[in-house]
């Protein structure tokens, strides 16, 4: 062989060679590529999946680690320029930075959710945080906001509170109810339940849109969800439930306490789900439109409940001549003392009423031994007594009539009386600078003189 052709062979060696290299290179830059999209897509299952999959996580990072071991000694070997070396090197610690965030996350989820969990019930009663909107007080606002609410199911809240909004509304009160219920009983007294089921298909806003607004939407106004209530007069407004509610409360219940106690400036009192409803109802143009609003919450303390407990100046309880439902009031007053000393200090007892009695004038006398100790419980929780309504509501068949439909009885006289005389004092427990109707008529008579003269 001569020396042109040892030459010949050593270019077409050399050549060989550098393909060979080049083909190498190529693959390492698909392999890098693919990989870093593997770690990308890897990451998001893993925010996705904080809760659930802790172990298949962990194993997870560990072969990720491994993966970014290999990768980075695989740089070290092969003949990548120094700049893309440097820049997959930058992606790669961008991953493990991500990496390192999300399992942060997940600890600080966790943190939380143990706290949520050893809190129990005392939840929603913990201490606001900065930023948290203020409580207009009452004397600014003239329109009291009742929560009609007993531990105890089945003592009569939703039936209190319709047959009290509509001695109300008699008296020329601007009523407005809200249904907090999650079977959403209020709302099927007073509005058929095949209307609110196409207008919940057809898009119309219901106290759940206020609560947790669907994905992308902005959170409604309480009046846009408000419906009129023609049984109870032209003024009277109901804001409906259905049995989304149930769904709505969970959304915003899981955000709030994923963020319970966080410090960062992301999370602070402005995002307090307890205060959905004062922010909505203590707007001026709420309590120019309404001189009372009552609202029907549901028998324990969720978030629905914790909402009405922020906002409300009084809690009306219905209590029924039943040891069961007796033994819930202390409980109920020891809640809303710690809610007065954590989240709204304006908030009173405006006293309890004594629901379905056997006789129209009053309790019989075993009645009265079943509440002879409710007035001393009630001290010892308190420090001070609690009062109780002088009007009772007998059990009557037209009441539980109207229970399934409030159209569907003739007018008690003796049901519509024992609400008459208890609208009557529960105003007469009310302070002087409440909006009374007789303003507006003399307000309108004054008017009248003025276009008249």
């Amino acid at each position: 062989m001569n020396l042109v052709e040892t030459f010949a062979l050593a270019g077409f060696s050399v050549t060989v060679l550098l393909a060979l290299l080049g083909g190498i290179d190529w693959l390492i830059r698909k392999w890098l590529q693919r990989h870093r999209d593997e770690l990308v897509v890897a990451l998001n299952n893993r925010i996705a999946e904080l809760h659930q999959e802790n172990q298949t996580r962990t194993n997870e990072r560990d072969l990720a680690r491994a993966d970014l071991a290999s990768t980075a000694q695989s740089l070290a070997t092969t003949s990548l320029s120094l700049a893309e070396s440097g820049k997959v090197q930058s992606e790669l610690e961008e991953a493990r930075s991500r990496i390192q965030h999300d399992e942060q996350a997940r600890t600080s989820h966790e943190t939380r959710i143990r706290r949520a969990l050893e809190l129990e019930g005392a939840i929603w009663t913990q201490k606001t945080m900065a930023g948290t909107p203020r409580f207009l007080p009452l004397a600014q606002r003239r329109t009291p906001i009742i929560s009609v609410l007993n531990l105890k199911g089945g003592v009569g809240k939703t039936t209190v509170t319709a047959y009290l909004a509509q001695a109300l509304a008699k008296r020329g009160y601007r009523v407005l109810l809200v249904d907090l219920d999650l079977q959403g009983s209020l709302s099927s007294l007073f509005v058929d339940v095949l209307q609110l089921s196409r207008e919940s298909k057809g898009g119309g806003k219901f106290i759940q849109e206020l609560i947790a607004p669907a994905r992308g939407l902005k959170r409604a106004d309480i009046l846009e969800c408000t419906r009129p209530v023609p049984l109870l007069g032209p003024h009277a407004r109901i804001v409906p439930a259905t049995d989304k509610l149930a769904y709505a409360e969970l959304s915003q219940t899981v955000q709030w306490l994923l963020r319970v106690g966080d410090k960062s400036n992301s999370w602070n009192g402005r995002n307090d789900g307890r205060m959905i409803l004062r922010r909505a109802l203590h707007r001026p143009r709420v309590h120019r439109k309404f001189d009372v609003v009552l609202m029907d919450c549901p028998p324990l303390i969720n978030l629905c409940c914790a909402n009405a407990l922020a906002a409300s100046d009084y809690v009306l309880t219905p209590v029924t001549p039943s040891q069961k439902s007796i033994e819930r009031v202390a409980p109920l007053v020891r809640r809303i003392k710690e809610v007065r000393s954590s989240v709204n200090e304006d908030l009173q007892m405006l006293g309890y009423v004594v629901n379905n009695t056997r006789q129209k004038d009053g309790l019989t006398a075993q009645e009265c031994d079943l509440f002879q100790l409710l007035p001393q419980q009630c001290r010892e929780v308190q420090g001070t007594d609690v009062y109780q309504f002088d009007t009772t509501i007998p059990g009557r068949i037209g009441v539980r009539a109207r229970e399934q439909n409030f159209t569907g009885a003739e007018e008690d006289p003796v049901i519509i009386d024992a609400f008459e005389r208890l609208a009557e004092e529960l105003i007469k427990r009310l302070p002087g600078v409440c909006r009374h109707p007789d303003e507006r008529r003399a307000a309108r008579r004054k008017v009248v003189r003025e276009v008249a003269s």
